[in-house]
């Protein structure tokens, strides 16, 4: 049994290049002739049962390719990527609610994500380079390592002891990569996490705000000092 026999367009495609075709990797699609007709997801589920047939698993040449770069890409690039993406479609949405017309937000936001990727690696690339282990380590530090009172800076929730702490730290650190790039507070990631793990507002004393007002700082040195 081929595997293009399962496409639900099967019967009603006339596409000389099919990506179930087990030698779809051997042929180009020329100028003029029909496209497949089945969706990406259709078509990866039925070559994920042929992977000893499919070379691309179901996907086209160029979409292949697209993951296989994506693959390689390291998760610094990937994150940066998708949040250059996220701002894009942020961007986008208004520009659309404001009554601007669908081609003109398009190639504004396909410019502003070229932008965005360019100013990660001179803005966005030094917080995210650093793994979550790293982040740790230097929030350790500036928080009085083993001499402080409240390790790794936890007061909210209670711990048993250091490891409990640096769990409750590792998740805080990964929950904000994650809102990060869902919301556009025009910082980077370091001075976003910042604001969740030492605020600078709200009901806090004078020398709270005094004395949190230099976390942001502190862990930055110590990333840049290097901490094992």
């Amino acid at each position: 049994m081929q595997p293009y026999w399962e496409c639900p367009s099967f019967h009603n495609c006339s596409a000389n290049v099919c990506p179930l075709d087990p030698l779809s990797h051997e042929k180009e699609r020329l100028e003029g002739e029909d496209k497949c007709r089945a969706e990406k997801p259709t078509r990866m589920r039925i070559g994920a049962k042929y992977p000893n047939l499919l070379r691309f698993v179901g996907l086209t040449k160029k979409e292949f390719q697209a993951r296989k770069r994506w693959n390689e890409k390291s998760p610094l690039d990937k994150e940066l990527a998708l949040q250059a993406l996220t701002k894009a479609r942020k961007s986008i949405k208004t520009r659309q609610g404001n009554g601007t017309s669908g081609l003109l937000a398009t190639l504004i936001g396909f410019f502003l994500t070229l932008s965005l990727i360019t100013m990660a690696g001179c803005d966005l690339k030094p917080a995210f380079a650093y793994t979550d282990n790293q982040l740790a380590d230097a929030i350790f530090k500036s928080e009085g390592d083993y001499k402080a009172t409240y390790l790794y800076g936890i007061r909210s929730i209670p711990y048993k002891n250091e490891a409990d702490a640096r769990r409750i730290c590792l998740n805080t650190i990964k929950n904000q990569r994650k809102r990060h790039l869902r919301h556009d507070c025009g910082k980077d990631y370091l001075a976003c996490l910042a604001e969740r793990y030492c605020p600078t507002t709200g009901k806090l004393s004078h020398t709270e705000r005094k004395v949190n007002r230099y976390w942001l700082v502190n862990v930055q040195k110590f990333l840049k000092k290097g901490v094992n």
